[in-house]
């Protein structure tokens, strides 16, 4: 629905070790698929505005980068993830001019704490900053931002999770932030969630937002 035709957003090599507690992605990279990976904010899950895409964060599109994470031990964990992609990358163009040529990069740090390599998608507390250059030509000032989020899969059913941050700059619409939500998974792939968040603007003169949010997600088959 973008109406930009054709494009290419993972082309990448990536390289894992022991296990893929360690690994790294070289290539045309999508950050979605490295920066505040969260269980409930995957393509198959319904939670959009409060969960997935509270305004102190930013993500660039997909184009030319790298991302690396590194889970120290098998259980009790911590780890660390970082990366580097091209702010002004598109899915649809060749970003060797823009990231070579103009060097204005969107840089990603996380460090957080996980029960056990294998429950990293579902139990995970972790912190984030990133910063993204001023885009010259797109005439965007420098944005960056220190989020926060925790998850934990309870009794196999329930995933509660809360999330929050600061961002500043051209790229984020709210300097401060805050969700908390819950999702329940019924059946074999069924999906009850819902969530409640609070932002507020950098604009002067606009009142802070409050978001509630409810779904059910039905599975019609397995796949």
């Amino acid at each position: 629905f973008d109406g930009w035709g054709w494009g290419i957003t993972n082309l990448q090599w990536q390289q894992l070790f022991a296990g893929g507690r360690y690994a790294f992605a070289v290539g045309q990279v999508d950050a979605r698929d490295w920066v505040d990976v969260f269980p409930l904010s995957n393509w198959r899950t319904a939670l959009l505005s409060p969960a997935v895409m509270y305004p102190v964060t930013h993500l660039p599109r997909a184009g030319l980068g790298g991302a690396a994470h590194a889970y120290f031990r098998e259980g009790s964990t911590p780890f660390v993830m970082a990366g580097i992609f091209d702010a002004n990358g598109q899915p649809y163009e060749w970003g060797g001019d823009t990231f070579f040529g103009d060097r204005e990069y969107y840089t990603v740090v996380s460090a957080g704490w996980t029960p056990s390599f294998k429950r990293r998608f579902d139990d995970t507390i972790r912190f984030t900053y990133w910063n993204q250059d001023a885009r010259e030509e797109a005439g965007i000032p420098r944005g960056w931002g220190l989020t926060f989020d925790a998850s934990w899969r309870v009794a196999q059913r329930w995933t509660p999770f809360v999330r929050g941050g600061y961002g500043e700059g051209g790229v984020v619409s709210a300097k401060g932030a805050a969700v908390a939500g819950v999702g329940y998974f019924m059946r074999s792939h069924d999906l009850v969630g819902g969530a409640i968040g609070w932002g507020t603007p950098w604009k002067d003169g606009l009142r802070d937002q409050l978001t509630m949010e409810f779904f059910y997600r039905f599975h019609m088959s397995q796949n």
